[in-house]
C-alpha cells in the first residue's frame, strides 16, 4: 500500500516543488519539459500556498540611510572578500576590498588563498599609514572565516584596530556609505537554499556551499 502511494504521487506538484528548490510554477513546467524521466506536471491554475516559500523569499526590511561617516582618512575602513567563480590568468581566486570611509578611496588586492588575507591586508595597511600620515583607527567586515581567524585579530590588537562586525546574514549592513555589491544579486541567489532549510529545519549556513548558489 506504500509503495502504490508513492507511486501515484510520483508526479505531484508540491513533490517537485520541494525538490527542485522551490521554484515558481513557470520554472517548474520549463524544468518538466526539458528533463528526461519526469512526465509532465499538472501544475495548478492557482498554486497552492507554501509556507516555506514565504519564508524563506521573503525580503529583509531596507536598512536606513546612515550618517555616521567618519571625520578622517583611515579613521575607518570596510573590507570584504569575494571569491571568484574561475581563476584568473595569473591563477587568483579571490578579492579582497579595502574602502575609506572617509575619503571613498578603494583598493582591490587579488589573492590565491583566503589565508593570504591576513598578511595583505598588514601590507596595505602599512602602505596606507605611510602614504596618508594617518593610523587606522577602526576596521568593520563581516563574519568571514578569514576576518575571525587569530592572525588577522592578533594583527589588529597589536595596532590598537578595533574591529566592528557585521549582523550575520545581513550584508546591508557591510557597507554604511559605499556599496560596491548589490544587495539585491545575494537576495535572489538564496531564495533556493533558504527555502530547502527552511522546510528541512536546517540553520541556513549550512547552505551556503550549496550547488545551487
Amino acid at each position: 500500500m506504500q509503495c502504490a502511494t508513492a507511486t501515484a504521487n510520483f508526479n505531484s506538484y508540491d513533490l517537485w516543488h520541494s525538490h527542485l528548490g522551490h521554484p515558481n510554477p513557470q520554472t517548474m513546467w520549463h524544468a518538466t519539459c526539458a528533463t528526461n524521466g519526469i512526465e509532465k506536471l499538472d501544475i495548478p491554475m492557482k498554486t497552492p500556498l507554501c509556507s516555506d516559500c514565504q519564508i524563506g523569499k521573503m525580503p529583509s526590511r531596507s536598512f536606513p540611510f546612515s550618517d555616521k561617516w567618519a571625520d578622517k582618512i583611515l579613521e575607518m575602513v570596510h573590507c570584504d572578500l569575494v571569491e571568484f567563480p574561475i581563476l584568473s590568468y595569473n591563477r587568483h581566486k579571490y578579492c579582497l576590498m579595502i574602502i575609506d570611509d572617509y575619503s571613498g578611496y578603494g583598493m582591490v588586492c587579488l589573492l590565491r588563498l583566503k589565508s593570504d588575507t591576513a598578511t595583505t591586508f598588514s601590507t596595505w595597511v602599512t602602505w596606507a599609514e605611510k602614504q596618508t600620515g594617518h593610523s587606522l583607527l577602526r576596521v568593520h567586515s563581516d563574519r568571514g572565516g578569514e576576518f575571525m581567524v587569530t592572525i588577522f585579530k592578533t594583527f589588529l590588537s597589536s595596532k590598537g584596530v578595533e574591529q566592528q562586525l557585521s549582523i550575520l546574514d545581513h550584508p546591508q549592513t557591510k557597507w554604511s556609505r559605499r556599496k560596491v555589491q548589490l544587495d539585491l544579486t545575494w537576495e535572489r541567489r538564496n531564495h533556493a537554499p533558504r527555502s530547502m532549510s527552511t522546510e528541512e529545519s536546517l540553520e541556513l549556513c549550512s547552505w551556503h556551499c550549496s550547488p545551487c548558489l
